[in-house]
Formats: C-alpha cells, sequence, structure tokens
C-alpha cells in the first residue's frame, strides 16, 4: 500500500516563493536519502511502477552508476531538503521504504529571488531562460549564497554512534 504521510510535495516547497525562484542546474550526484522530503504531488505513485521497481532491485540492487538516474530530478530547497521536481518519484520512495541510505539523482538548487539583488535579478533576467539553469554566474550566486549541495550537507550536524 502506497503511504504519503511524512511526504511534502512540490507545490508546499514553491508555495512560499510564488513563482518567484531561479533555479541552478548542479547535475548528477549522490544524495542522502534521510534529505529527499517530497514528491512531485499526491497521488503520483503507482502499486504497479513500485512493484516492477522493488523485483528489480530484489535482482540487480540499486544501481547507483551507469545512468539509471538520469530520470531522478531532485530540486535542493533552501531548507536543506529535496524535492523530486519532475521525474523519478517511486525510486526515492522505495528506497526510503527499503532503508537504502543513498541514491545517485540530477539536482538541481532552488535561488528565491529575494535572496538576490536588484543588479542580480535584472541580469539573470536579461539572459535566455534556457541558458540559465547552467549560467556559471548563477552557480556563483548559488555558491555565495551557500546554497549548493555540498555546502547544504556540511551544515547537518553530524552524530557519531559509539
Amino acid at each position: 500500500m502506497i503511504e504519503y504521510t511524512g511526504w511534502k510535495f512540490y507545490d508546499d516547497y514553491t508555495e512560499i516563493y510564488g513563482r518567484n525562484y531561479l533555479t541552478h542546474h548542479v547535475g548528477s550526484m549522490l544524495v542522502p536519502v534521510s534529505r529527499i522530503k517530497g514528491l512531485t504531488h499526491e497521488n503520483v505513485l503507482s502499486e504497479e511502477k513500485l512493484s516492477r521497481l522493488l523485483k528489480s532491485i530484489e535482482t540487480h540492487g540499486y544501481v547507483t552508476t551507469g545512468s539509471s538516474h538520469m530520470d531522478i530530478n531532485l530540486t535542493l530547497f533552501p531548507n536543506g531538503e529535496f524535492c523530486v521536481g519532475n521525474g523519478g518519484n517511486h525510486r526515492p520512495y522505495l528506497a526510503k521504504k527499503l532503508g537504502i541510505t543513498i541514491i545517485r539523482a540530477i539536482v538541481d538548487v532552488c535561488i528565491p529571488l529575494d535572496l538576490l539583488t536588484d543588479e542580480q535579478i535584472l541580469n539573470f533576467e536579461s539572459l535566455d531562460p534556457y541558458d540559465l539553469p547552467n549560467n556559471p554566474e548563477l552557480k556563483d550566486v548559488a555558491y555565495a549564497l551557500e546554497l549548493m549541495p555540498s555546502q547544504q550537507l556540511a551544515k547537518q550536524t553530524i552524530i557519531h554512534i559509539r
């Protein structure tokens, strides 16, 4: 049975920004499953697809190499949580259920406009919207605002168990 308790949805993350954010495309990376808190929308999962993926994982393991991750698109939000952006809802959901601790995904970073100067906003608005997610200046801004995945992950408290 599919259980959505504890999951947020993409609109839950973006509603505080409206459409007032940019996204920087980071690319492929390993993501801690515990940090993936959101799916694209309610009722996005199907029992049939989950069953198919479970059989594949039982046969081949959860693969984090090759191109199997290319359709898992996650967005990292300023609060440090990842949400499925537009594809790959089933694998993070199943990974969480199975206790898998890390998966590979394509990651974008959400950069709220209210964190940018007016000059930066005007500059980014003048660029081709299709090129903007890969713009090196936008990447620099994401680093300066400490929104990049490596920076977000480094902010997390590490608990040592003895």
